[in-house]
């Protein structure tokens, strides 16, 4: 009878440890399915998403902002990897902070300025078309901004332009400081327009005139190398 009670408290435990393994399998098996979906339609989501050897410069596409850190944002804008829209790269004015311009889940439209399929690199640009003006053109703008080497004087919907201290007067002797002021409605001319390096160059001064005189621009500029 002894013989006979072990065994059957052996069998006892043998069914329980199986009722178990049955158990803790039923558990896993919604969550291994449920990762199995998951890396299924990550797998999905990747074969549909644009290769970056398919992208050239100037490509405008629409993305989303998903993150941000001191020197620009990262948007998701359906490639293989989110681009980087550098801080640079934001607005044709000066921005001094990222946050300011974008937030995190804002909808953005970019353009491509490089892709690199090697590094998995993409880099993008908010920029619209550059501000265009001609060299001794006249324009209106408000002074937006004064630091120590100058003003910057805003000339349309997110230009800024910069007018050195050099180029505030004329007078030598005058306080450049004291003529300038935030909020200030001035008028410039237009001295370059560097669309590379995103720099636009103004003077107040009252004597521009009499240089652009002397200075051959457009045909002139040509038959004058000539």
């Amino acid at each position: 009878r002894a013989a006979r009670v072990r065994a059957q408290a052996v069998d006892e435990e043998a069914a329980t440890e199986a009722e178990a393994e049955v158990a803790a399998a039923e558990e896993a098996a919604p969550a291994e399915a449920a990762e199995a979906a998951e890396e299924e339609e990550a797998e999905e989501e990747s074969s549909e998403r644009v290769a970056l050897s398919t992208l050239a410069e100037g490509d405008k596409l629409s993305g989303v902002v998903r993150s941000i850190k001191p020197y620009g944002a990262f948007v998701d804008c359906g490639a293989e990897c989110d681009g980087l829209v550098h801080i640079s790269e934001m607005s044709h004015k000066f921005v001094r902070d990222v946050n300011s311009i974008v937030q995190i889940g804002q909808k953005v439209d970019v353009h491509v300025l490089s892709a690199e399929p090697g590094s998995r690199r993409l880099s993008l640009s908010m920029k619209g078309a550059p501000y265009k003006a001609t060299p001794g053109e006249k324009v209106q703008g408000r002074i937006v901004n004064v630091v120590d080497f100058g003003a910057f004087v805003n000339l349309a919907p997110g230009v800024d332009g910069l007018v050195h201290r050099s180029e505030v007067t004329s007078d030598p002797y005058a306080d450049w400081e004291s003529l300038i002021e935030v909020g200030k409605e001035v008028e410039v001319t237009v001295l370059e327009v560097d669309t590379k390096g995103n720099r636009i160059s103004l003077s107040m001064r009252d004597d521009c005139d009499e240089y652009w005189e002397d200075v051959p621009v457009g045909d002139n500029a040509d038959e004058a190398e000539q």
